[in-house]
């Protein structure tokens, strides 16, 4: 899977990580590219849920009950005394058996886009709107996964 995050606040001019959080609460970081946007790539496994009738997608990333799982960006200030911690969570329950099936025939991954922003200009929090066709079966040729701590 690919999070692509669309223009966060930069971490660095506010003192802060971003980035994909694993169950551990571990900030997995990785710098803004010249547009100010950034991606993480993250391997999840996937298996049918015969009684919830869905994907269930395990491993350290996905968090939440099998019909809502959901991943998170988060934004945590460096300074352990300061407050201001906030949290994306990118909806999974909107793919598809199919595209799991077709991302791996064509080793292919699913990709999302979220704005990193809200409406007035601040870190994006809570549950974030995927944008344009939500996940899309993409192809990849520079898949990096990132390691859970």
């Amino acid at each position: 899977m690919r999070i692509v995050c669309l223009g966060p606040p930069g971490p660095v001019e506010h003192d802060a990580e971003f980035g994909v959080q694993d169950k551990k609460r571990t900030i997995a970081e990785r710098p803004l590219d010249a547009n100010g946007d950034v991606f993480y790539d993250i391997e999840a496994r996937a298996r049918w849920h015969e009684q919830k009738e869905r994907p269930n997608f395990l491993g350290p990333w996905p968090n939440g009950p099998v019909e809502e799982r959901f991943l998170y960006l988060a934004w945590s200030p460096l300074d352990p005394h300061a407050s201001g911690g906030r949290r994306m969570k990118i909806h999974l329950k909107s793919i598809t058996w199919e595209q799991i099936e077709e991302a791996d025939a064509r080793e292919h991954a699913l990709v999302a886009r979220v704005n990193g922003r809200d409406s007035e200009g601040g870190l994006a929090c809570a549950s974030v709107p995927l944008l344009d066709d939500g996940w899309v079966v993409t192809p990849i040729g520079d898949f990096d996964p990132i390691e859970p701590a």
